[in-house]
Order: C-alpha cells, then structure tokens, then sequence
C-alpha cells in the first residue's frame, strides 16, 4: 500500500501501522513476562523516542528498567513523560502510568521480574 494513492490508501495505512504498534506493545509485554526486562529497554527506548506520546510504551520502558535494577532510571521516565504530556497535550498521565510509578517508589515485590520458563502474573495495568 506504500505506492497506493488516495484518502483509503492513507487511511489504511494509518490503521495498519496503529495495528503494528499494538502488536510491538504485546510482544514486549510478553517479553517482560518472560523476564527479558533488559533486552526489552534498548528497543523500548527507541519506540518511545519514536512515539513519544504513547503511554503504554512508557509503561512498558518503566517496567523494563525497574525490573533490570534501574529504579531512578524508571522514575526520570515516568517524570519525562507527566511534563510532555502537559506540555502537549495538557493532561496528566493515565492512572496506569501513575499507579506503575507508586508501585515502583514502593518497590513493591509484585513488580519483581518473573522467573524465566514460570508462568507469569501481570504487574501493568494492560491496555494501550
């Protein structure tokens, strides 16, 4: 659909690429629940330079770091993405995002990385 002209065109263009960045968000979640936390921040941190205002990639960074032992690392992301989005777009984060960061200030156990190869429970809040 790259060389397709029109509005359908860039229409579905638009959708399957949304389609795209969902399907990244899962896989990483995935990866997380299979303790791969530190593979996971390089590629983290390149999509959310690329999409700066998804929070669900943020969430995911955040998690990712605190779970390779970067506490503050975590926290500066959660505090970079409340001012950009005030300055942007002028609200505050989701109450996902913000229930991640005082978990992650209380170091609590549930956010612990998974055992690899043990059956994992969800420590985000899903969604996108």
């Amino acid at each position: 659909m790259a060389n397709v002209p029109g509005p359908y065109a860039d229409i579905q263009r638009t959708r399957l690429a949304e389609w795209r960045l969902q399907l990244v968000e899962s896989r990483l979640d995935m990866d997380l629940e299979q303790a791969c936390h530190a593979e996971a921040v390089s590629e983290l941190t390149s999509l959310t330079a690329a999409h700066p205002l998804r929070e669900r990639l943020r969430e995911l960074l955040m998690l990712a770091l605190y779970r390779s032992g970067r506490q503050a690392e975590a926290l500066a992301v959660y505090a970079d993405t409340r001012r950009l989005l005030a300055d942007e777009l002028g609200v505050d984060p989701r109450p996902g995002l913000s229930e991640l960061q005082q978990r992650i200030l209380n170091a609590d156990p549930a956010l612990a990385a998974p055992s690899p190869g043990t059956p994992a429970q969800r420590t985000a809040v899903a969604g996108p």
